[in-house]
């Protein structure tokens, strides 16, 4: 079913409609998922994995799960002494680090260099003033 602009309905438009066609019977363990498919346009595997959490979109499994040991695990220490050192260039500590022998890629160690600079932000902060200062603007 589509409403007044053409467009099919959500979810929780296609129930509120539909638990008001049904008045007080509603339940929403007893939906039916061909007609909720009609109205929103969502498939029924879908749905179903919907209804089994009561129509609430709940987070994948592994969403918040990190791995302890990862590629860049041994090249921490030297892009925090990298940081230390005012180092805070992507690019030269990406090839600092390969030239030793990290074979992972540039995303892992942007990842790691933002959560980290949060370790550095005083120091950093203070170059970055330095800069403003030595160039006057």
């Amino acid at each position: 079913m589509k409403n007044d602009n053409g467009q099919q309905l959500s979810l929780t438009q296609a129930l509120d409609l539909l638990k008001s066609r049904q008045g007080k019977n509603f339940k929403t363990a007893d939906v039916n998922l061909a007609e909720l498919e009609r109205l929103t346009g969502i498939t029924r595997t879908r749905l179903r994995r919907l209804k089994k959490h009561d129509f609430k979109e709940v987070p994948h499994g592994s969403a918040e799960k990190k791995h302890s040991v990862t590629v860049l695990s041994g090249y921490t220490g030297l892009i925090d002494n990298l940081l230390r050192q005012n180092g805070t260039n992507l690019e030269v500590c990406f090839e600092q680090v390969k030239d030793v022998g990290y074979k992972g890629g540039i995303s892992n160690v942007k990842n790691y260099i933002t959560s980290a600079l949060f370790l550095y932000t005083h120091q950093y902060r203070e170059s970055v003033h330095n800069l403003y200062n030595r160039f006057g603007a």
